[in-house]
């Protein structure tokens, strides 16, 4: 828009436009001449003369640009805050403004580049510090862990078996602890003797660039094996063990017949083993938190006085206590405690003997295997059965098997497997040691036949009749039958009480029987009825006769020979009962038997009678019970 104003007053005629539509405002030229003007050549330089709205004025003609309700000169005034500002002023207002605006930017970036550096200078003693903390934190957090491909488990080996204990150890900050010293310690609580010499002071092992180590450990003897892995760090101070961790191992295997003897791991074994009928109740009667230890305890005194084996009758199929139920079930309650024996017996270096029945119902009886053999409530004679009906046989089969192939939770291995359980025993007591119809070759038939099956279900643990050595034929014995005769108690060796131990050794001589099945004996008082013996000394020289005709008659079996169970009569003997007791046991010595088991030994004193001993809670009479096991453990033992 161009506005035509007076030379003279430009401020005055800013408001001389008349029409909106007006292009331009006129500004007279009042002091550019002194008279009107008629053309532009009369007006001076920039104005021309105004022959239409001032006629005869110079005007001067500028143009304008709208700022709120004013016009602003272009080239002269700015427009600012709808104002219209001399471009002097405006200049250095805008030149302040830029100034500003520059300087500020310019004073940003100095800023910027001075707190670059300022920040550096100070990130960088601030990063220092915290990381000087943060180190000290991690390294105080910076803990060590330990990952093994052992488990923690008891783990069975062979002797001579190889091991190698692998793993590695590494830092909760993924990298390979610094200043790591290894220390391998084996140590056994029973059997520190047998620790071979290479690991017999702490081994030193090295940790390679990854973080791992491996060893490699063999035990050539039987025992229970702990071995330690201690990991030191030797930046820090003091001398204990920043990590720890034990693996027990069980060496063990089975006792073996070889060359008419028995043998554990190729050296000739004898074993002295103690009758304890009732341990399975004794276990139930200790509080769970409590039995493992009382178990142990039990074990250390019986390991200190030198006995090797625990002689338990698991055949109750009767009352509370039973461990076999109606049609062959299993108890499970019950057979977790038999178990748990098996397991402990393991870690504590003893063998256990397992009694499968009693034919004689001392503890037990065999009517629950008549019955499901459709034989209800049968007399004595019919009670004969069980020798020779083939239905009968099956269930009792059938028993054996289940048990014999139960597998224990606790060593993932079945009974039958574990080299803990020395022998299975047929029987507690035979029944025929009493006047029996039943033919020698009856009995010996289904003593074989039954050997023939358990050996299948067992073909690496020793087989045991629980035979007490009754006979039908004294030649065998020659002289010591005549002894036997003195003594009045020639019907043990006639027949009349249904004997069969010779047949059984010459039927045992072929190859339809296993090698693991061993000849046996009994010296059980009651059973011999040797309570018609007054004398000390009569006892003494029927044990004599026994032991010596029985160990002449079984060298054509070509079999390990042992003593069953041996019991005395306390009320008739008194106090010549450990002498009786002694001379039998070197008597047996003499005569080379494998394996002698005396009793019976309980832990409560509800089963006492004249033919048992306790080892219950009375402390000054259980220290002599096992003083004086610890001197007949010991005088069979002597070469």
């Amino acid at each position: 828009m161009i506005h035509l104003y007076k030379e003279q007053d430009l401020r005055w005629w800013r408001f001389c436009y008349l029409l909106p539509m007006i292009l331009y405002v006129y500004a007279c030229d009042d002091g550019a001449q002194m008279a009107q003007c008629t053309s532009d050549e009369d007006c001076r330089e920039g104005y021309s003369c105004d022959l239409e709205i001032y006629v005869g004025d110079c005007i001067q003609r500028r143009q304008v640009q709208a700022c709120g309700a004013n016009y602003c000169i272009v080239g002269e005034e700015r427009c600012q805050d709808n104002s219209c500002v001399p471009l002097v002023e405006a200049g250095i207002q805008a030149g302040t403004e830029a100034g500003i605006q520059a300087g500020t930017e310019a004073g940003i970036q100095a800023g910027f580049e001075a707190g670059v550096e300022a920040g550096i200078q100070s990130g960088t003693e601030a990063g220092i510090q915290a990381g000087i903390q943060a180190g000290e934190l991690i390294e105080e957090t910076n803990e060590w862990f330990l990952e093994s491909s052992i488990q923690t488990e008891m783990r069975l080996l062979r002797p001579q078996e190889e091991l190698d204990v692998t793993g590695f150890v590494r830092s909760t900050n993924g990298g390979v602890p610094v200043g790591a010293l290894l220390k391998f310690v084996v140590s056994s609580e029973y059997s520190s003797d047998r620790i071979p010499s290479e690991f017999s002071t702490p081994l030193d092992v090295a940790l390679d660039a990854d973080g791992a180590f491996s060893q490699s450990f063999n035990f050539s003897e039987p025992g229970v094996y702990a071995i330690t892995l201690e990991i030191y760090d030797t930046q820090a101070q003091g001398d204990q063990a920043k990590l720890q961790k034990t693996w027990l191992f069980r060496v063990d295997d089975f006792v073996k017949v070889q060359e008419a003897q028995l043998h554990l791991n190729q050296q000739a074994y004898k074993y002295f083993a103690l009758s304890m009928p009732d341990i399975l109740l004794w276990l139930q009667s200790i509080d769970e938190s409590e039995r493992a230890q009382e178990l142990h305890s039990l074990f250390a005194e019986l390991k200190a006085s030198s006995i090797d084996a625990i002689r338990v009758f698991i055949g109750r199929t009767q009352g509370a206590y039973a461990l076999r139920m109606a049609n062959g079930i299993i108890n499970e309650p019950q057979i977790h405690f038999l178990d748990f024996l098996v397991e402990q017996a393991g870690l504590n270096e003893m063998k256990l003997i397992l009694v499968l029945a009693d034919a004689r119902r001392e503890i037990d009886s065999l009517d629950v295997f008549l019955a499901e053999g459709s034989l209800q409530n049968p007399s004595p004679e019919e009670q004969n059965q069980f020798f020779t009906s083939v239905e009968v046989q099956s269930v009792f089969l059938n028993w054996l098997d289940s048990i014999m192939s139960h597998i224990n939770p606790l060593t993932n291995l079945a009974l039958s497997e574990d080299p803990s359980i020395l022998a299975w025993e047929l029987f507690h007591l035979p029944k025929w040691d009493l006047p029996s119809p039943l033919s020698p070759t009856v009995l010996s038939d289904f003593i074989l036949d039954v050997f023939q099956e358990m050996s299948t279900r067992a073909p690496h643990q020793l087989l045991l009749s629980g035979e007490l050595g009754l006979d039908y034929n004294p030649t065998a014995y020659q002289n010591h039958a005549q002894v036997i005769d003195s003594l009045m108690l020639s019907s043990l060796l006639d027949g009349s009480q249904g004997g069969a131990w010779s047949s059984v050794r010459m039927q045992t001589t072929g190859n339809m029987t296993s090698r693991n099945v061993v000849s046996g004996v009994s010296l059980d008082s009651n059973s011999l009825r040797l309570n018609r013996l007054n004398q000390s000394l009569d006892w003494l020289s029927f044990g004599q006769a026994w032991l010596r005709g029985h160990a002449l008659a079984n060298i054509p079996s070509y079999r390990p020979l042992v003593v069953h169970l041996s019991r005395v009569n306390r009320s008739i003997l008194g106090q010549e009962t450990a002498s009786v007791w002694r001379q039998w046991i070197q008597e047996a010595l003499s005569q080379g038997y494998s394996g002698i088991t005396v009793g019976d030994f309980y832990l409560s004193s509800l089963s006492l009678n004249e033919s048992s001993w306790s080892l219950g809670e009375n402390a000054d009479h259980r220290q002599n019970t096992l003083n004086m096991l610890t001197d007949l453990s010991e005088r069979f033992r002597r070469p």
